[in-house]
């Protein structure tokens, strides 16, 4: 039963971020120049954060950062959605949450603290092995050695996962 939710969060949540990430790719405004003006309409980043992530690099940059931006978030989400490699997938979009997170919450505490319970959630779907029920990482695992589908963040499989499902 635990394997069960686990899998329909980790489907609900690869087809909300694959929706999101098609919609920013396919949305001009966004790709050019729309994620910095998204961005601040959103809240403001950290003064580190603005001085050696924002200015250096995503101001400089900001159509290759849109276009990473929204490809991570469909290859995150297309990775939960289809359960494969779900421990990487994880991995990326608690990478992209905490950067969002760092790039709004400024002066707001809660708002940080969503975006990192959202990368603790992330990081514990893959952990628990989202992708072994009713996912390609279970059929996966039937083939390989599952160290090579659960890396980085299990070297096992879970004790209540069964191939039988």
């Amino acid at each position: 039963m635990l394997a069960r939710v686990i899998a329909v969060v980790r489907i609900l949540i690869g087809i909300g971020l694959l929706a999101l990430g098609i919609m920013q790719l396919m949305n001009p405004s966004f790709l050019y120049g729309g994620l910095l003006l998204d961005l601040s309409e959103r809240g403001r980043p950290y003064g580190l954060y603005q001085r050696y992530v924002v200015g250096r690099y995503v101001e400089l940059h900001q159509e290759f950062f849109a276009y990473a931006v929204a490809c991570g978030e469909i290859l995150v989400g297309a990775g939960f959605l289809a359960g494969a490699l779900v421990s990487l997938a994880s991995l990326g979009g608690a990478f992209l949450l905490l950067n969002f997170g760092m790039a709004v919450s400024a002066g707001r505490p809660l708002v940080m603290a969503l975006h990192v319970a959202g990368a603790l959630v992330f990081l514990a779907l893959g952990r628990f092995g989202a992708g072994l029920t009713w996912g390609v990482d279970g059929w996966l695992a039937q083939r390989i050695n599952a160290v090579f589908i659960l890396f980085p963040l299990r070297f096992s499989l879970p004790k209540y996962f069964t191939f039988e499902e």
